[in-house]
Parts: structure tokens; sequence; C-alpha cells
């Protein structure tokens, strides 16, 4: 369950763009920054603050996301 996956890091591949690590919210990406969020269905939401994830990181419906544990 991801709401449960605590201090584990993430990195994540996602169209243009890696992203490291979950967020909470999404204001806590700067404007124009990609980030991961963990949605309300308890799925990763790759967003893009002030703007369009798929526009800006080239994906389209069905896009393969790859999300990667980090080992310290």
């Amino acid at each position: 369950e991801l709401k449960n996956i605590g201090e584990t890091e993430l990195l994540i591949m996602a169209g243009d763009a890696t992203i490291s690590g979950l967020r909470t919210t999404y204001a806590q990406g700067a404007s124009g920054e990609p980030i991961a969020v963990i949605s309300s269905r308890n799925t990763i939401e790759i967003a893009i603050n002030e703007g369009s994830a798929a526009h800006t990181l080239n994906l389209a419906k069905g896009a393969v996301v790859h999300v990667n544990t980090v080992r310290g």
C-alpha cells in the first residue's frame, strides 16, 4: 500500500523527467517542477505544479512510468 511507503526513497521516470521521491501535496513542487504525489486512489500521480504533466513531459494516456526504490 503506497500510503505506508514510509521513508523509502523512490526514483520515478516519466516521459522526459526523472523525479526523486514523493510529495504529499501539489504545492510542494516549485512552479513548473515535475513531482509525484500519492493520490486519494492510492496511485502515484505525476504532476507539474501550475502546469500540465502530459504536455510538459510528453506523456500520453497509458504511457509507461518506471518506479524504482533507491538503496542507500
